[in-house]
């Protein structure tokens, strides 16, 4: 044992000691925080991962599975492995990790391979990837409102002929922004107005703004840039079914930059969400499942801080998401349409089938499946809606390719993921996806167009909105 002990390479951080500001360290899991090492070295290599990771199944890629990416991290901490000469293709495995967290949810040991994926990328310097995104990022981390007029900009480009031209003519390409270039491609709608000043007008916002609240809203930048409807959704189910809601005012929570090696920025961000939370007694209610999953562990944030460790942990334990705020039995009691289904059906032009017959299936939102584990609720509500014209679609809780912009870094591997997602939703007839991400309905939508355009896609909040039928809704629809 002693010769065992002796001939192994001690491990080391991935990172330098002036540079630990620039990452996490100690991670927030199952079984509590634990070091990076701690969590790769946890990995039995079982497998059980490799059937249910999305890049493992399309590529059958070991470098592209869960245990692939924790191997790597594993080796290179033991120095079997140099990010000098290595990095390349260990960034070519860590960049296309989805971040899904499908591979936790089946793994025993339930080791973060995501955050560990995060954590080397983070190592290597990888990200973010342009100039512009770093910029974007830093203003999105300060200040939401400072980018609102350049997001307007670009929308108003983006509806030009001209983004579309200069696409094809290779223009992002060359000038090594080629992300700019796929906003219409990953099916993401170009607003002129965003929910930060639509939520002024929202009647549900000021019915309730003369009492106390009974929970907080809060948006995340998904919803606010590109599906502002859905947000207003959300705001009047909330309204309708808890009580008076408030919206946090907040600005982004921080989770974008985050994800793209931003450590200081997303912190940044984090603080100020913590700093407009003051009433620590009342639930704060989000539509957007990333952030939900960000806000519950924003406590890793500040290992170093411990006011803001305690204040975090005080926020964390009152952020809740949307699919478990509703129940069936209260939904149902407050339907005042005789044939909900199919009046909303007919009103809201939910896909091509007769409403008498459509048929309806749920696509999981892959954080809310796997990480704040809201996969229950949304089924036990459309069952008790639709009944036996509900059908479980095969792999629903396997990510689309949407997640958190994926298409527009990984455009190959995410349109895969789509056509297979089309595919299912094929395979029970399904006339109407309902999900619970916005970027699901946006990456949906457009798989649905191309490979399976019977159907249609409607994010949950949107869709028991419709069936309600509340009068207070500025009715644009996005991804249908």
């Amino acid at each position: 044992m002693s010769g065992e002990r002796d001939h192994f390479t001690p491990w080391v951080e991935l990172y330098r000691e002036s540079e630990s500001a620039s990452h996490v360290g100690r991670l927030s899991t199952s079984a509590g925080e634990r070091g990076v090492y701690d969590c790769a070295s946890s990995c039995n290599r079982c497998m059980l991962c490799f059937d249910k990771c999305p890049t493992a199944v399309l590529t059958g890629d070991e470098a592209k599975s869960p245990r692939g990416r924790t191997q790597l991290i594993r080796m290179a901490m033991e120095q079997r492995l140099k990010l000098s000469s290595d990095g390349a293709s260990m960034a070519e495995s860590l960049e296309t990790c989805l971040n899904c967290w499908t591979c936790v949810s089946a793994c025993p040991s339930r080791v973060p391979v995501p955050e560990l994926a995060l954590e080397g990328l983070r190592s290597l310097g990888r990200r973010p990837q342009s100039p512009v995104m770093g910029f974007l990022l830093s203003r999105l981390s300060a200040d939401r409102k400072s980018i609102e007029y350049p997001v307007k900009l670009f929308n108003l480009f983006r509806l030009s002929g001209l983004y579309g031209l200069l696409g094809s003519a290779g223009v992002f390409r060359l000038a090594g922004e080629e992300w700019l270039g796929r906003f219409n491609q990953a099916g993401l709608p170009a607003r002129l107005k965003f929910l930060d000043s639509k939520i002024k007008e929202s009647p549900a916002a000021l019915k309730s703004a003369s009492m106390p609240p009974a929970c907080y809203y809060f948006s995340s930048c998904s919803v606010n840039y590109f599906y502002p409807e859905t947000g207003l959704s959300t705001l009047e189910l909330l309204h309708a079914f808890v009580g008076p809601v408030h919206p946090l005012w907040n600005g982004c929570c921080g989770y974008a930059a985050y994800r793209h090696g931003r450590l200081q920025d997303a912190r940044r961000a984090m603080k100020q969400v913590l700093y407009s939370y003051q009433r620590q007694d009342i639930p704060v209610v989000t539509d957007c499942p990333s952030c939900a999953a960000f806000l519950k562990d924003s406590p890793q944030l500040f290992a170093e801080d411990a006011d803001l460790r305690d204040r975090a942990r005080a926020f964390a334990a009152n952020v809740r998401y949307i699919g478990d705020m509703i129940t069936p039995d209260k939904f149902k009691a407050k339907l005042r349409l005789k044939k909900p289904v199919v009046a909303a059906a007919q009103k809201h032009c939910w896909g091509k089938a007769a409403p008498e017959a459509m048929r309806v299936t749920f696509n999981d939102s892959c954080i809310a499946c796997h990480r704040l584990d809201a996969a229950d609720a949304p089924r036990k509500m459309l069952c008790a809606v639709f009944g036996k014209r509900f059908a479980e679609m095969p792999e629903s809780g396997m990510c689309c390719g949407g997640a958190d912009g994926y298409a527009l870094f990984q455009p190959e591997l995410s349109r895969d993921l789509g056509r297979r997602k089309a595919a299912n939703a094929a395979s029970v007839q399904a006339d109407l996806v309902a999900t619970s991400s916005v970027l699901c309905v946006a990456q949906i939508g457009r798989s649905l167009k191309r490979y399976y355009p019977q159907a249609v896609v409607a994010h949950y909040s949107d869709l028991l909105r419709d069936l309600l039928d509340l009068k207070y809704h500025d009715n644009e629809k996005a991804g249908r």
